[in-house]
């Protein structure tokens, strides 16, 4: 049924070949008209899993608001021994900071500029123990020697001086009282470089932290961190004791579009140069490079078109999908060419050699497609977004340079040659000659290459040697780990990787992320809840990845006692040292401690009345962000329209940039959560949503790679019609499936959002040469038998394969001159998929047919052999006499005799 398919295929395109390609011609048309329209639009969301601690996220988001996203600018003074805490520079900042805020979208700006700003509006008469408070006066209006005043002025307080007095001052300004002298000392640490000191205020470099608005778009986002990388660039000509440079989330994320739109480029260049390269070596006429070349290039075209039109969203994963049509495309015209050859090598005509490699290789370029396209599709199991649509568009390539093949390759093939005099290559002419020059001293016997010789003479040594490779890359595999870093898909060399290996190296909390806790529950207004959170916040304390720093103690003015760590954490109890600063009164009312703890008579009527307080007090608590409590409480605590509070968030900063760390901090803070607590608990935000992508990627491979798996098996064991056959030509796929897992762990490769694709190339790449071997072998298997069956398809097949091997091979090791991390490590994870692959097609695969072919056919005589014993044996002189008998009954010397199988019987 399969062959009279293609025959009927056959005489479609041979009638109608010029009207097909007008056809694939105005189909192309149609795809290229949305080429303009493609465009890059990384997200990093994107990449986020829908489970349950990005459900949690969301609801953190609808009930507190969006997080304000940041955008990190490093000042560094121009001279390299200078001071960023001069007045001239702090001037030069608050500058930038000023253009800066006029920019839509900006909520606000954290910098030392921000802070000195504000003590610029006060004069205090330390003496006289009075402020004055003037709007007007700013850092941009202070002459040097009052900036000067000022700076002093705060490191002196920080370091314990003039406390008591300026807790005295009616300033309005909350940085000055005890319960916020901390606040800022922390804040110190966020923006200053680990050179400075209170004892020595000097900093090399500092930061301006620009709070973006949360509840943009992505790409409102990505817009506005372009704006103000535009306004800082603009007025960098004009600052004389300041250079900036830029990084943050969406900063990474608009260079990763510009990085992927340009390796883009190079990679199709670079792609068609060494593929055209192998197939020229390969084939030695242009028609045969032009030919698929065209081809691949319209399979991406459709394929980038079609994902538009279904409105996938294009990361800079789309990038991999590019090498992957070609490097798999390719092998489809390839396989087509090498059996067109081969008859017409024959002696067959044009039209009956393309028909025959439809015929033959249809079959087996078919299964192909849709196992590969079926490997890619299973990636669709994954959580990870990103991942689903590289999947799909890695299918969807697939089926479209299978489908080009059929019907641009083989009518524009056949159209070529009818005109052409000579359609067979140089190398099979050459090869034609040398066979006929050398048929008498090889007495007509055909000679195979050697490799199609050890199913028979070595199958052992074969066993044995994939036994220990496979178990040693098993061992590998089961220890690999996961990581997610978007950074990975830019070159090092960007300014914002830079940017963000000199804050990491440079600031104390140059690697700090925010992270929360999210307590939910029909009531959190009772004393248990309340205290389930205080103990939720003391169990932190022992905790490696959750940020703490360090406050020197004072006693008195300038005496220090001692130095003591303060969680960097904003929760409903830290909120009663604010409370403490605007009125004692309310914290002795609500029976709660100053450190937030409660009192043994404290009540739930105490803490419900407290958290009303919480809601509609509208004292100034941060003059830095302009934040009064109720609005500062409304981000960590939630009423309902019932005015009952049902939510609450620990917004914790922590330290964790590996896979391991961020596991270990996910299980941290699961582990801080009181036992029995009747709230629902949930970890979430930040880096623990990098857990949750980890984790989602393990979980993804592993269940796509089986779907694929057991799909394919169905499918081969449905064409094939047995079980055995079908399973068989899987144990290729699945040895260099292992193989490959294993060389990625000694390689020191983990699991990314890209690398994770490599088990669904694997089995596409692997099933493609698989399949091709089983197809030959079982059609071969019929006309010779089991050995030189095996032999002739290993003759046969191990140049097509080999060239697309090759071809597809040097395709992919393009990848590695690519200056982006994840995608030379994806260049060499594919070429080495390939080379496995191959591998243990044509050395593994043959010896299980064989093994297959004897257990299939067991009981039965193979072709061409003999079989019986010896005595039962006749010769064929013998058979020949008793056949001339019974045609000649006149023959008398002969007695009668009956023959049966290859026995001679007398009657």
């Amino acid at each position: 049924m399969k062959d009279d398919l293609f025959d009927k295929l056959w005489r479609l395109i041979e009638k109608r070949a010029k009207i097909i390609l007008v056809i694939m011609a105005l189909l192309s048309v149609f795809f290229l008209s949305f080429v303009p329209s493609l465009s890059f639009k990384t997200d990093i969301r994107g990449f986020v899993p829908n489970n349950e601690m990005s459900k949690a996220n969301q609801r953190v988001i609808d009930n507190f608001g969006e997080t304000p996203r940041i955008h990190f600018i490093l000042v560094k003074a121009t001279n390299p021994s200078e001071n960023v805490l001069t007045p001239s520079s702090l001037k030069e900042q608050y500058r930038v900071i000023q253009e800066i805020s006029k920019i839509e979208g900006v909520d606000q700006t954290l910098s030392a500029a921000d802070v000195v700003n504000i003590l610029c509006k006060y004069e205090v008469d330390l003496v006289g123990g009075g402020a004055e408070y003037d709007e007007t006066q700013g850092l941009d209006t202070a002459d040097y020697d009052q900036i000067q005043a000022r700076l002093d002025l705060l490191f002196d307080v920080l370091n314990g001086k003039y406390t008591e007095l300026l807790n005295s001052m009616d300033l309005g300004i909350t940085m000055f009282t005890n319960n916020s002298i901390d606040k800022v000392k922390g804040l110190i640490g966020l923006i200053f470089s680990e050179d400075f000191s209170l004892e020595d205020p000097h900093a090399h470099s500092t930061l301006i932290i620009i709070n973006m608005n949360g509840s943009l778009e992505n790409e409102e986002l990505k817009d506005l961190t372009r704006e103000i990388y535009s306004t800082a660039e603009d007025m960098e000509s004009d600052l004389v004791n300041i250079k900036m440079s830029h990084t943050g989330e969406y900063q990474i994320s608009t260079e990763v579009d510009v990085a992927t739109r340009e390796s883009m480029g190079v990679i199709v260049a670079a792609i068609l140069l060494v593929i055209g390269t192998m197939l020229f070596i390969s084939f030695r006429r242009i028609s045969y490079v032009i030919l698929p070349l065209v081809i691949l290039l319209l399979a991406t075209v459709w394929t980038y078109s079609t994902a538009y039109i279904l409105g996938l969203k294009f990361s800079a994963m789309m990038a991999g999908v590019i090498p992957l049509i070609f490097g798999l495309g390719v092998d489809y015209p390839v396989h087509v060419s090498e059996r067109y050859q081969e008859e017409l090598a024959k002696g067959k005509d044009v039209s009956n050699s393309l028909r025959i490699s439809l015929k033959h290789v249809g079959g087996a370029i078919t299964i192909c497609a849709i196992s590969t396209a079926i490997g890619f599709f299973t990636n669709v199991v994954s959580d990870v977004g990103a991942v689903k649509v590289f999947g799909i568009s890695c299918a969807i390539g697939t089926a479209y340079a299978f489908i080009l093949t059929l019907f641009i390759y083989f009518p524009t093939r056949l159209l070529i040659d009818r005109k052409n005099n000579q359609p067979l290559l140089p190398n099979k002419l050459k090869k034609i000659e040398k066979e006929k020059s050398s048929a008498k001293t090889r007495k007509g016997k055909k000679s195979y290459p050697f490799i199609s010789k050890i199913p028979y003479r070595f199958p052992i040594l074969v066993v044995i040697a994939a036994i220990i490779i496979t178990s040693a890359s098993a061992v590998g595999a089961i220890n690999l780990e996961s990581k997610f870093d978007i950074k990975d898909f830019l070159p090092p060399e960007w300014e914002s990787i830079q940017t963000e290996g000199d804050i990491f190296r440079d600031f104390e909390a140059g690697s700090y992320t925010l992270s929360f806790i999210l307590i939910e529950g029909d009531d959190l207004a009772t004393r248990e809840s309340y205290e389930n959170i205080y103990l939720t916040l003391e169990n932190m304390k022992d905790d490696k990845n959750v940020v703490k720093t360090t406050i020197p103690n004072s006693s008195s003015e300038g005496g220090q006692t001692g130095d003591s760590e303060l969680l960097l954490t904003e929760s409903v109890p830290q909120l009663a040292a604010l409370v403490y600063g605007i009125d004692p009164q309310v914290l002795k009312d609500a029976n709660i401690n100053t450190d937030g703890s409660l009192k043994p008579n404290c009540t739930d009527q105490d803490i419900k009345e407290y958290y009303d307080f919480l809601f509609t007090n509208e004292t100034l608590t941060d003059p830095i962000t302009d934040t009064s409590l109720s609005e500062h409480a409304a981000t960590i605590l939630h009423r309902n329209e019932n005015g009952e509070y049902d939510a609450t968030i620990i917004k914790i900063f922590v330290n964790a940039r590996s896979s391991k760390e961020c596991i270990s901090l996910y299980e941290e803070l699961k582990d801080d959560i009181p036992i029995g607590a009747d709230d629902d608990y949930s970890v979430t935000g930040g880096m623990i949503l990098n857990v949750a992508t980890l984790l989602s990627l393990q979980e993804g491979q592993v269940k796509g790679t089986l779907i694929c798996i057991a799909v394919i098996a169905l499918i081969l064991i449905f064409v094939y019609r047995r079980i055995g056959l079908g399973i068989i030509t899987l144990i290729p796929v699945i040895m260099s499936l292992i193989w490959i897992l294993g060389a990625m762990f000694a390689l020191g490769m983990d699991i990314n959002v890209l690398t994770v694709t490599v088990t669904s190339l694997g089995i596409g790449m692997g099933i493609d040469y698989a399949v091709h071997v089983s197809e030959r072998f079982k059609r071969e298997l019929k006309s010779y038998g089991m050995k030189k069956g095996i032999q002739e398809t290993i003759g046969n097949l191990w140049r097509p394969l080999s060239v697309s091997s090759m071809t597809t091979v040097a395709g992919f090791c393009v990848l590695v001159l690519i200056p982006i991390p994840i995608m030379a490590q994806y260049g060499i994870l594919c070429a080495l998929s390939l080379v496995f692959s191959y591998t243990a097609a044509m050395f593994i695969l043959p010896v299980a047919l064989v093994y297959w072919a004897k257990w299939e056919n067991r009981g039965k005589p193979e072709k061409g052999t003999r079989s019986g014993s010896k005595k039962d044996r006749i010769k064929k002189s013998e058979i020949g006499t008793v056949i001339h008998r019974r045609r000649n009954p006149d023959v008398k010397d002969i007695p009668d005799t009956t023959v049966t199988g290859h026995k001679v019987r007398k009657k």
